[in-house]
């Protein structure tokens, strides 16, 4: 246990770039059980904890609460990933009240316990400096959850990166997101339920949008995108209408991906091939991607 200790100790000598990536591999219950040992212990796990600024809870085995109490160390971390072992609700809360440093918050492998009243909870207990929020994979999340996220009431109002990839087709139509007034990057694809009329509020300051899959966006989808910058179409209804206003009111789009139209299973879209062409001669600045199923 000494040999054990002392190394431990060791970590804090090592250089900064190892220390933040040791933070990426760390199980959370072994840390917990190693500072519960002793008074020396714990003052050395809350040390690391507190120059980290990348941290990943790992699961560990045992009781899904054992590593929330190391939370409470993570005063200057900007990102923190949890892990499908966490203990949702608690988790959640006590971050907001002391990750008052948090700008990058993970929950994707915690799709297991993510769901409204976890956004909820995120909203009301912050933290205030949250700018990139990740949901990929959180299939129990409806639009109730998204509104009360996106809410003027919610602690989340500088929040500029929303991932929300596969979470299911109860997100509702998409108008929610209208709330976050600083949202700049939107990563939703196969959010089924979303609708142009819907993104309406949020796609005029979407500097990146990738609605890959969101088979019910049409034409109305690219108009006012004057900031968008890379956009990602597959697999959508846009037809040649939507290209000509691409092509015409994003001045500041590089990238466009839509999917082939041979031998695909999903939506291809309604564009013409002499609709494609117009527009990569139209705008030859633009890099069109052309992707498959």
């Amino acid at each position: 246990k000494m040999e054990f200790f002392e190394g431990f100790k060791s970590i804090l000598s090592l250089p900064n770039p190892i220390l933040q990536l040791i933070g990426l591999h760390l199980d959370a219950r072994s840390l917990a059980c190693f500072g519960a040992t002793c008074h020396d212990a714990a003052v050395q796990v809350h040390e690391v904890l507190r120059v980290l600024k990348s941290v990943s809870f790992l699961p560990g085995r045992g009781s899904r609460g054992d590593g929330l109490p190391l939370i409470t160390a993570l005063r200057s971390s900007t990102c923190v990933l949890l892990s499908r072992e966490a203990d949702g609700m608690s988790a959640i809360s006590m971050l907001g009240r002391r990750c008052t440093s948090l700008v990058y918050l993970d929950l994707k492998n915690a799709f297991r316990w993510v769901d409204d009243a976890v956004l909820k909870c995120l909203s009301e207990a912050g933290p205030q400096t949250l700018r990139t929020l990740v949901l990929d994979h959180c299939d129990k999340i409806t639009d109730q959850g998204l509104q009360a996220l996106c809410s003027h009431h919610s602690l989340l109002h500088g929040l500029a990166t929303l991932s929300i990839k596969s979470c299911g087709f109860r997100l509702g139509s998409g108008s929610s997101l209208a709330g976050l007034k600083h949202l700049t990057h939107l990563e939703a694809p196969w959010a089924t339920s979303f609708t142009s009329a819907g993104l309406a509020g949020v796609c005029p300051r979407l500097v990146h949008a990738n609605f890959q899959g969101c088979d019910l966006l049409d034409d109305h989808i690219c108009q006012g995108m004057t900031e968008v910058h890379t956009l990602n179409l597959a697999f959508t209804s846009v037809g040649d209408r939507g290209l000509a206003m691409l092509a015409q009111g994003s001045p500041k789009l590089a990238s466009l991906y839509l999917g082939i139209r041979n031998n695909n299973i999903y939506t291809t879209g309604h564009y013409s091939e002499a609709a494609l062409l117009a527009f990569a001669r139209t705008r030859p600045d633009i890099y069109l991607h052309l992707i498959s199923a």
